[in-house]
């Protein structure tokens, strides 16, 4: 079971984008996201060897998916607070 993904994250210029990887080999799967932007890179390894590091890397990724998830919403709610307009007039 394999997936790649690659994604752009700016709409029309500059270089933001994200690359997801999955691949399941016999007794390894190989699993990262690498994300660039403004000339910087980082790679979050998931890859693992043994169930229980699986176990782990998953654990991994659903705390960051869970942070990055009230990190949305946060942005949400202050886009709509009178802060936020007073800021960006």
């Amino acid at each position: 079971m394999n997936y790649l993904s690659r994604l752009f994250l700016n709409k029309k210029e500059g270089m933001a984008a994200m690359q997801v990887s999955f691949e399941a080999s016999t007794h390894y799967v190989e699993s990262s996201v690498v994300i660039s932007d403004c000339n910087r890179q980082i790679n979050l390894d998931f890859s693992s060897s043994s169930a229980k590091m699986y176990k782990e890397k998953l654990g991994k990724l659903s705390t960051l998916i869970s942070e990055l998830g009230k990190l949305e919403s946060h942005m949400y709610d202050f886009q709509e607070s009178a802060e936020f307009k007073k800021m960006y007039k």
